[in-house]
């Protein structure tokens, strides 16, 4: 780590290894492209990165060499349908219809799902659930060449990136990484 003003705070990693952990929110992210951003700027690199949902694409691009930052600027103009005086209607907007190219509402499939008759006696409970508390709230928008332009940018990155989900039948938390373990 070189080359940090004076004025920023700079710890040494233990052993010499850095990780970043970066949350997710659906592609929602200023906060951790603003994180990239300044790994960037303090010429910080990790030994590995860990994402979840919408930070996956970002990392990608940023681990690409990407000035994230007229992106996200971008993104967010967006996403801006009201004037700065009414900011939280834009918040509102996105979290409600999504965003263009991210993710879109999934209100239709929520308005199919509670229309639609129920099958058996063994998943009423089940489908109950899934009609009055739907886990989905957008549907994605990615396109599936944007999803393996992801792939190859994640694959060919020296870091490798580890990605948190959840399986959806069991609730278990799963992990995929672009890389097998590496040994030293």
């Amino acid at each position: 780590m070189t080359n940090a003003p004076d004025n920023t705070a700079l710890t040494t990693p233990v052993n010499g290894k850095v990780g970043f952990a970066l949350g997710g929110l659906g592609g929602f992210n200023a906060y951790g492209v603003g994180f990239l951003q300044a790994a960037r700027q303090l010429q910080v690199t990790p030994d590995i990165i860990t994402c979840t949902s919408g930070m996956i694409a970002w990392a990608a691009r940023w681990l690409d060499g990407e000035d994230l930052e007229p992106l996200i600027l971008e993104k967010c103009e967006q996403d801006t349908r009201f004037p700065p005086s009414l900011g939280w209607l834009n918040m509102l907007s996105v979290g409600l219809l999504g965003s263009s190219g991210i993710a879109r509402s999934a209100l239709p499939q929520y308005l199919a799902r509670l229309l639609s008759p129920m099958t058996t006696r063994e998943e009423l409970s089940e489908q109950l659930l899934d009609r009055l508390l739907p886990a989905q709230v957008w549907v994605p928008a990615r396109r599936p060449e944007d999803m393996e332009h992801i792939a190859y940018l994640l694959n060919k990155s020296p870091v490798p990136v580890a990605f948190n989900t959840v399986h959806l039948k069991s609730g278990r938390p799963t992990c995929t990484s672009t890389r097998q373990h590496r040994t030293s």
